[in-house]
């Protein structure tokens, strides 16, 4: 069994930048969701335009991460490439074998092949079925120079083994496909679905893109309030230490890399400098 230290060292492994699917309106004052947006507005209401439309949309992506919808594209992706993969396999079966082909090749060539002169020690050889002083039929076609008449035959097996070669490498690529399908909130481009990456985003937008200066007390309020509208999730705020412990704990546990990686997007989508932490 592999040990926790290298689960561990899976789980928290940088993935490379990725482009997500973060849309603006053609205009400021348009909404991509007009509907989540009226519903998040007294939270939003101190964020720049842009960076309410990312919130927004944030939040619609973390909704929808274990939606039916999603499980059900998965296993439709999961089908389809089981389907290409087992045309593959059918395809790659009915293939001729090359070593058929070539012997037929041979027993071609061996009817073609001139008797020799009347009399002469390769007419007799071949009578009397003896040894030949080539190793192969066509041997004797390539030494003599002769057009080779199974000639299509043997480019017919070299494609063959191509094609082999070919279907092998397909049937392998589309297993490696269907085996790095998992379920999107497992996926690492998708920030805000990695534990701790929503709160790390929204802590960083309400606190870099707001029109006034946000205290973490004030970001952690809006965070936790976020978070019951759209995930019925409960969060409570520590009035002694002034922010949510929940909050924090989970950022805390953010790797480096992890972190690093959703200050380039945000960066990204802002337009931001963003504050080192």
């Amino acid at each position: 069994m592999k040990s926790k230290q290298h689960k561990l060292s899976i789980r928290n492994k940088p993935a490379n930048p990725v482009r997500l699917p973060i849309r603006f309106p053609m205009k400021e004052g348009q909404r991509m969701l007009p509907g989540l947006w009226h519903q998040l507005a007294p939270e939003l209401q101190d964020l720049q335009y842009s960076a309410q439309e990312v919130v927004c949309q944030i939040c619609r992506a973390y909704r929808k991460r274990e939606s039916s919808e999603a499980r059900h594209s998965l296993n439709a992706q999961r089908r389809r490439l089981n389907i290409i993969a087992t045309r593959l396999a059918a395809l790659k079966k009915d293939l001729t074998n090359e070593q058929k082909l070539l012997a037929a090749a041979e027993e071609i060539r061996s009817i073609h092949r001139p008797l020799g002169a009347p009399g002469s020690v390769s007419e007799v050889m071949h009578f009397l079925g003896g040894g030949d002083y080539f190793a192969s039929q066509k041997e004797y076609f390539e030494k003599t120079n002769r057009a080779d008449p199974a000639e299509p035959l043997d480019k017919l097996a070299k494609n063959l083994a191509t094609a082999r070669h070919f279907l092998d490498q397909k049937i392998a690529f589309v297993q490696s496909k269907i085996q790095s399908i998992k379920a999107p909130w497992k996926v690492r481009p998708h920030l805000w679905w990695q534990a701790g990456g929503i709160y790390y985003l929204l802590d960083r937008i309400f606190r870099e893109a707001s029109v006034k200066p946000t205290t973490q007390a004030d970001a952690h309020r809006k965070i936790i309030e976020i978070m019951r509208k759209v995930d019925r999730r409960v969060l409570t705020f520590d009035l002694s230490k002034g922010y949510c412990p929940a909050i924090c704990t989970a950022i805390e546990r953010m790797s480096s890399d992890y972190k690093q990686l959703c200050d380039q997007h945000l960066q990204e989508w802002l337009d931001l400098t963003l504050r080192q932490r």
